[in-house]
């Protein structure tokens, strides 16, 4: 697509989130409510002993929702980013758009959706739904636009234009709200190395914000007030919203690197494995794939974190399997299609066609072989599948699929129909 047309077309979607946001992070979790009955009725049932009852009712009682993590001061950052997730429509549509534009083209088209931050970026809201988030009614897509460059991998590009601002709007500081939502229910969206720099980059916003949120400022109790030549009336919501949000902000940087430092030190998932798996989910969906691969893959992340035993485990490598060879299965059938060739239903022969065609190295291709080789083995023989063998296959097949899924995104490939 041609980047003029693309770049036509995100307007369209963003004037349209503008109006009425699609943008919403939703909690996976538990349905305490829910749970209290059932622990209830399994109480009277003479099913569980009282004390187990009361610590699981503690556990969820002590457990706050989305609403009451926003009301913190400072914000806290969920260890679990997997219990919160982001959906939003238009943002799989920006996303079905960029797969479609040329790859050299691809850094103009988020350099033109990120102009938006500088000259849009507040509505006023007259719907009576609520929606998050909002500043006095008013509404606007730059939430949007920061959820999709960050988690296109355009953080740094994000970041250098927030820098430009030279006033405090409303689109700024909506998009600050949800930057805070992101580090609080998401945060290994961003890079270790992206923390570590993050609090510089919010230096410019936050020193243009602070001097039009007073008009002289001194010592309390008494002394001379300083007089702010910088401040322009009129602005003082805004900025200081702005001011406020950032220090959320750095407090859940801190929090977001020392949990990266706990799971270095501990023998906890690996959280840059969670952030690429949440990439492959990405392509999966942005490519155009059948979503049920989406849910296998999740399906065998669930079994894998809550596993009790064995069972468990080997269902989770059976589920990696599954994804792993229907992925290769539909993108081949895809080439395929277009080659006006037809290609077994099968992973050998799919694999085949990949690397004939260029997708796959031969190294690549052996590689994918024996990783499907030790899966398939993995996943049909009883009870073999430990823990320690299971962790090794899930961050095997998550980072394989990061560079399969990257080499088809590069060739602007798309599943048309499989």
């Amino acid at each position: 697509m041609e980047l003029k047309l693309a770049h036509y077309k995100a307007e369209q979607i963003l004037n349209e989130e503008r109006l009425r946001p699609t943008s919403i992070y939703v909690d996976k979790g538990v349905n305490w409510n829910a749970e209290i009955q059932r622990l209830t009725a399994q109480l009277k049932a003479g099913e569980i002993l009282k004390q187990e009852a009361l610590a699981v009712a503690a556990d969820g009682s002590r457990r706050l929702d989305i609403t009451g993590m926003r009301a913190q001061d400072p914000r806290t950052v969920s260890e679990t980013p997997d219990q919160y997730e982001f959906v939003s429509a238009n943002y799989s549509f920006l996303l079905k758009l960029m797969n479609q534009v040329e790859t050299a083209n691809v850094p103009a088209f988020v350099t033109g959706i990120l102009a938006r931050i500088l000259t849009h970026g507040d509505y006023v809201y007259s719907s009576k739904q609520h929606h998050y988030p909002d500043l006095d009614g008013r509404v606007s897509e730059l939430p949007l636009i920061a959820e999709f460059a960050i988690r296109t991998g355009h953080t740094k590009d994000l970041f250098e234009v927030i820098s430009q601002a030279r006033n405090p709007t409303p689109g700024l500081a909506l998009l600050m709200m949800q930057l805070a939502d992101a580090l609080s229910f998401n945060f290994t969206i961003f890079s270790e190395t992206d923390l570590e720099i993050m609090g510089s980059w919010l230096k410019p916003l936050l020193e243009m914000a602070d001097l039009q949120t007073h008009s002289a400022r001194g010592v309390r109790g008494g002394g001379t007030m300083t007089q702010n030549p910088h401040y322009k009336p009129g602005r003082e919501r805004e900025a200081n919203v702005i001011v406020k949000q950032i220090h959320h902000m750095l407090a859940e940087i801190s929090q977001a690197l020392y949990f990266y430092l706990k799971g270095a030190l501990q023998d906890t998932p690996n959280l840059e494995v969670d952030n690429d798996r949440r990439k492959v989910i990405g392509f999966i969906e942005g490519l155009g794939f059948d979503p049920l691969l989406t849910a296998s893959l999740q399906k065998a992340e669930t079994l894998y974190k809550n596993t009790a035993d064995a069972f468990d485990l080997k269902s989770c490598i059976g589920h990696l399997r599954s994804f792993y060879e229907h992925v290769h299965i539909q993108a081949a059938a895809e080439l395929g299609s277009q080659k006006q060739e037809l290609v077994k239903d099968e992973f050998d022969p799919s694999l085949t066609l990949l690397k004939n065609d260029g997708i796959l190295s031969w190294q690549q291709e052996k590689f994918a072989r024996g990783l499907y080789t030790i899966l398939s083995s993995e996943g049909a023989h009883p009870l073999t599948s430990e823990r320690e063998f299971a962790r090794l296959l899930r961050n095997m097949v998550i980072e394989y699929h990061v560079m399969f899924l990257s080499i088809l995104d590069k060739r602007n490939f798309s599943v048309r129909a499989v």
